[in-house]
């Protein structure tokens, strides 16, 4: 796993902006660092061929990952194509990739009280997901 400099380095080479962990953005570099050293093993999905009568989506197809997969296929019917979600969280680390403004970040504090963690930003600037203090 690359450090924090490397990333910043990587970023920039690719003409992307550092990830802020207090912006909307999502750290990318990282993610994709994830995804090339444990690739999905699930290829993209076929589309669906028949909509449930009505529905503007197709329930039974609308995510598709094996557990412990970082990412995984979700349906988009506005766009009718799968596309990759990445994870909310490095799977080693705990480290939060998504920044405190990103549109999804609510749902991700949700889940993770359901699941029993809390958020915490730790003294390196980051957040990171943890088991609640009892």
């Amino acid at each position: 796993m690359a450090d924090e400099e490397d990333t910043f380095l990587s970023a920039v080479e690719k003409g992307m902006s550092p990830f802020d962990p207090e912006g909307s953005g999502y750290d990318n570099v990282i993610a994709q660092q994830i995804i090339d050293n444990s690739p999905s093993s699930i290829p993209k999905p076929p589309k669906p061929r028949i909509p449930v009568y009505g529905a503007k989506s197709y329930p039974e197809f609308e995510e598709v990952a094996n557990k412990g997969d970082f990412a995984g296929w979700v349906w988009h019917p506005e766009k009718n194509d799968w596309l990759l979600h990445k994870g909310s969280f490095h799977p080693k680390t705990g480290r939060l990739l998504k920044g405190m403004k990103h549109p999804t970040i609510t749902e991700t504090f949700e889940n993770e009280a359901k699941l029993g963690n809390e958020i915490v930003k730790r003294k390196d600037g980051y957040y990171y997901s943890q088991p609640k203090k009892k």
